[in-house]
């Protein structure tokens, strides 16, 4: 008879083994590469990019951000999205008092021909930021056929 088993991590008990045993060192590298906090930042802006026939349209996960830390950028056909994130938290255990804060910082830009850099807007809800560009008009873009000497 097969039992399926769920995988039991020392990172996310409140009193780990390596705890108990006085292994604060193999406590902490458990802590910090088990985090669910820093699994964030190690995956890049997942990105959905739509095109209708007016715009562009990207839904990008952001979760855990608030929209005061978030930033995005236009310029010259580039979309640069930016953010930062502080997070502090502090953990009683025993007789003392330990204090953890962790910062991150990610960027990703997105390349466009056609878009109206004045039109763009951006909202961000439920931990997903949602960028409309708007694509110019075919008589604003600013084309020009090179003859070859």
């Amino acid at each position: 008879m097969r039992r399926d088993l769920s995988p039991w991590s020392p990172a996310k008990s409140s009193m780990s083994p390596d705890l108990v045993r006085g292994n604060f060192i193999g406590s902490f590298l458990e802590d910090f590469f088990n985090n669910s906090f820093m699994a964030g930042f190690s995956s890049p802006m997942r990105t959905d990019i739509k095109e209708s026939q007016d715009d562009y349209v990207l839904e990008i996960e952001m979760p855990g951000y608030v929209k005061e830390d978030i930033r995005v950028e236009c310029m010259d056909g580039r979309i640069t999205v930016s953010a930062h994130h502080l997070h502090q938290r502090d953990e009683e255990q025993q007789n003392y008092i330990r204090q953890e804060r962790h910062y991150g910082k990610v960027s990703r830009s997105y390349s466009f021909d056609d878009i109206d850099e004045e039109m763009v807007s951006a909202e961000y809800k439920d931990g997903i930021l949602k960028i409309t560009v708007p694509k110019q008009k075919e008589s604003m873009q600013k084309r020009k056929q090179i003859d070859i000497h």
